[in-house]
């Protein structure tokens, strides 16, 4: 089985949910509130890798959702630092994919960066979205 992790509200019995602090706040999701500060939906994403087994450092493919503003110069910042860049499927926003390891230490600067780029252009960083990778 294939378990995906996400920092985006989805409920699909593929994908286990901890929230960002954009999120919006949906009655039912797992008991997760998404009005968590950032660095505790990370702290759940961490949490839900580590009950399956996964400690973050095996790259893997992740994606970062965002949403509304300057999306043309996000997506051609993005795609100049090595990004796949896609539209997302039924909002006005983009999705970053890259190949990463997603432990506390090397992830840190994604993070920082993906808030950097939302301030930068204006848009709303929605989260990310990670594969399990069982060692």
């Amino acid at each position: 089985m294939c378990w995906r992790i996400t920092s985006k509200l989805r409920k699909s019995p593929d994908f286990t949910e901890a929230p960002t602090h954009n999120s919006p706040s949906l009655p039912g999701r797992n008991g997760l509130n998404s009005a968590r500060a950032p660095g505790a939906a990370q702290g759940a994403v961490r949490s839900a890798l580590a009950d399956r087994g996964d400690n973050g450092q095996t790259p893997r493919h992740t994606l970062f959702f965002f949403y509304r503003g300057n999306l043309e110069g996000l997506a051609a910042v993005a795609t100049k630092a090595g990004y796949e860049v896609q539209p997302t499927a039924n909002r006005e926003g983009v999705v970053l994919e890259t190949t990463i390891a997603v432990d506390e230490d090397s992830f840190e600067p994604y993070t920082q960066q993906m808030q950097e780029w939302a301030d930068e252009f204006g848009c709303d960083y929605d989260g990310r979205e990670c594969k399990v990778v069982n060692q």
